[in-house]
């Protein structure tokens, strides 16, 4: 299903957290938005999901460029990655048509996953297809195989190659760490999250700055900043 209805998450987790953000404290991940890439303070950002009204719904595969209001003219999205793809932690769109793709983690071990879980040959295939498209045009020399333990991040820079090179959209990946999380012994620092980072862009060997790192923004937010519902 790429329509995934949520219920309320626990306390402390990254999906509660951007659940609370999205819908009781947008300012703050606007704002921040904003101070990253620059865009002026009267471009206001709608966020699409995840809403309390609609179920908390995270999105993937076609329906996350339904629920933006985007087409892909260039590259259709079925031609470049299988069905079953990110699942988008937040999606919001500002008044003058920027897209903006959010992924939030809550604790360190979150960026490191279990890898590509796929099995049919034809659906791998096309996902090493598509990744090795995006390292070529980041000039990955990296020996790492981005189907394994950070296949996450990997196939996030994925999907912005694909909307924005691709297919000429105004697209952003936004990832958002949060900070002073005691709830789930996270990261009580900045510092703490920026020595992770840097660690998985080197092993997948994407040099700073890369073609598509003007279009990515780390964003880090105090728990305490964040408005519980």
């Amino acid at each position: 299903m790429s329509r995934k209805p949520q219920s309320h998450a626990p306390g402390g987790t990254s999906k509660r957290l951007i659940q609370d953000i999205v819908n009781n404290s947008p300012d703050i991940l606007t704002r921040e938005i904003r101070r990253k890439f620059g865009t002026a303070d009267s471009d206001t950002i709608e966020w699409l999901s995840p809403l309390t009204g609609d179920d908390y719904t995270e999105y993937s595969d076609k329906e996350f460029l339904e629920r933006l209001g985007v087409s892909l003219q260039g590259v259709p999205l079925s031609e470049f990655w299988p069905k079953g793809g990110p699942s988008w932690d937040a999606l919001g769109k500002s008044g003058s048509g920027q897209i903006y793709l959010v992924e939030a983690r809550a604790r360190v071990n979150e960026l490191k996953g279990s890898g590509l879980r796929a099995t049919n040959q034809e659906v791998r295939e096309k996902i090493e297809w598509a990744l090795a498209q995006t390292r070529q045009f980041l000039e990955s020399r990296s020996k790492l195989n981005w189907t394994a333990e950070f296949y996450q991040y990997a196939n996030r820079l994925a999907h912005l190659y694909l909307l924005r090179e691709l297919n000429g959209l105004d697209a952003f990946l936004v990832c958002v760490y949060f900070t002073n999380n005691a709830m789930m012994n996270g990261p009580s620092s900045r510092d703490e999250w920026e020595s992770a980072i840097m660690m998985i862009k080197q092993l997948l060997g994407i040099r700073q700055p890369h073609k598509l790192s003007a279009y990515i923004a780390d964003v880090f937010i105090d728990v305490q900043d964040v408005v519980p519902s």
